[in-house]
Order: structure tokens, then sequence, then C-alpha cells
């Protein structure tokens, strides 16, 4: 895999959407035509522009004729090249190999697409209830809240975007305080959001990405307000589960995963948590868990889920 391809997904503790299939719900599609296609975050090709006439020497042009075969995330396709140069070995595009038969391309808009799974299954909402051990959340100013365990729900919206709301239990502060959302029980923080599927931009490896509503809480006499975003890779992709484990790590405040690339676009955004304290100003911060997806249900009848890259 060169180094200017990035594989991968970002975290937040809760997602499970992204590319999905669902068993049960049917083959592949049959191939598309080829077409001229903009290749996927590294400069690879045989074109200079998309209307793939004018051809360039190989690794200098962005475009190539391809012919889609497998949908990866958004407009994001595993396509196979109409020229022998790549950078996939098999059309799954999960084994890099410079030489292979397979890249990964990005259909432009408004073009029409086969989707793996009909958009219909995809408004029949995805749920799955979400839980974890200890956790904890610490600032690089000194601030740290630890919680005992956490259980949630994630909902799907789209290929690449989804619901969360967990409630971190027997959460507290230095010297035992104990942190406590307005309107929870004593001792639960409630943290409410969006989780995406999208590129894990640092470490190149598939993650669920996290987006937190502002989320206030008191430890104490201390009022506190934690937003922004965190991320980290899943254990379980390009198979058949029951089960998918996002695990999220912090050093003194700051989390592993600190970029991530949404689907489809070309440009990374800054991922960190941010922590204001007392009405002052914010810094950063880093969640450390690891969180369990599971249950995965459409209209009330249990399935399995395939995450893919």
């Amino acid at each position: 895999m060169t180094s200017r391809l990035m594989t991968g997904v970002c975290l937040a503790a809760l997602l499970f959407v992204g590319a999905f299939l669902v068993s049960g719900l049917g083959a592949p599609p049959a191939r598309a035509v080829v077409g001229c296609y903009a290749t996927f975050l590294y400069e690879t090709g045989n074109y200079k522009d998309n209307n793939c006439k004018e051809e360039t020497a190989d690794l200098e042009g962005e475009y190539v004729l391809a012919e889609l075969i497998f949908k990866k995330v958004g407009r994001v396709w595993c396509a196979m090249l109409g020229v022998f140069t790549g950078e996939y070995q098999s059309g799954a595009c999960s084994i890099a190999e410079s030489n292979g038969l397979y890249t990964r391309v990005v259909t432009g808009a408004g073009k029409e697409e086969t989707e793996i799974l009909p958009e219909s299954a995809v408004k029949r909402a995805i749920t799955a209830t979400i839980h974890s051990s200890t956790s904890k959340l610490e600032a690089k100013g000194g601030l740290a809240v630890n919680c005992k365990s956490d259980t949630g729900t994630a909902t799907t919206k789209s290929y690449d975007e989804g619901t969360f709301e967990v409630h971190f239990s027997e959460c507290t502060a230095t010297l035992g305080v104990k942190c406590t959302s307005s309107g929870s029980e004593t001792g639960v923080i409630l943290i409410k959001g969006t989780l995406h599927y999208w590129y894990d931009k640092e470490k190149t490896s598939a993650a669920y990405v996290y987006l937190l509503k502002p989320a206030n809480f008191t430890c104490g006499t201390v009022k506190s307000e934690v937003t922004g975003c965190v991320a980290g890779p899943i254990t379980e992709r390009e198979k058949l589960v029951k089960v998918l484990t996002n695990t999220l790590k912090q050093t003194k405040g700051v989390n592993e995963v600190t970029k991530v690339l949404p689907a489809g676009s070309g440009s990374e955004i800054e991922c960190k948590l941010e922590v204001s304290t007392s009405g002052g100003p914010k810094e950063q911060a880093g969640l450390e868990t690891t969180e369990t997806f599971e249950g995965f249900k459409q209209e009330g009848k249990a399935i399995e889920v395939l995450l893919m890259d």
C-alpha cells in the first residue's frame, strides 16, 4: 500500500453504519459500464481530466478508465481498471499491490450508481446496543473523570452516518466526587451525537468517528462542558458479524486519532475533544474506552452486518 493511499474510517465510540451489507439482502450488483473516474486519495492514473481523452504517464494523472464492481462508502467504489495499473490485487480492494488491476475511485456527483444495499433497506433503520466497562475522560489541564461502565444505543441514518446516545455510569472526578449530567441520575453522564464511518487519516484503518453534541455535567460544584470529535479503529471488518468492537485510546488528554477523512472527501478534518470547566476557555481532552456494538436489528429482526473499508 502506498503512503498516499488511506484506507480506513474514523471512530467515535458508537457508529456502526457506514458501508453496510446486511445478510440476506441479496448479491452484489451487476458490473457497471466502463467510465472515467477520479482515483481515490492518491495521485495515480492515466488521464489528466475527467473526460479521459488526454492520456498522461502512469503515476501522474488523477483519473482512470475503470469498471465499477463494488461499492465501498458513499460515492467511493472499488473498480477494475481499464488499463493495467492500480493498487489492489483483488476485487474487494482489501489487499494492496502496486501493479494490481483494481483501485478505488470516486464517482461524479449525479452519476447513476447501482447500490449494493438498496436505499430502501437503509431507510429501514438498523439499530444496535452499545456497552463498555471502564472509561476515562482526561483533559490536558488536569481534569480527569473515570466511569465504571456505560450503556447506549446507535441507529443508522445513511451509509456513513448514524446517531448515538450513551449513558456513562458511576462517574467520579478527583477525590471521588460524583459527576452528573443535568436531569440524569447521580453519577451518570449523558453523551449524544452523530456517528460516522469515515477514514482514519493517521492510522490508515477503518474507524468510527463520534461528533458530540455539547454535553454538560457537574462534578460537585464544578461545571464542565465537553464537545468535539473522537475516533478509533474497528476490529471486525470485511466479514459478516454479530458484534463490532471500537477502541479509543488517549494519553494525557490527547487521543491517538486526531485527524479524520470523511468518505468521498479529499480534505482531512481535525478530530479532537475539548472541555471547558467553570466557564473557562476550552482545552483539549481525550476519551479512553472500548465500546462493543451488538444486538443489530432491522424492523425488529436480528441481523448480521458487514462493515466494508
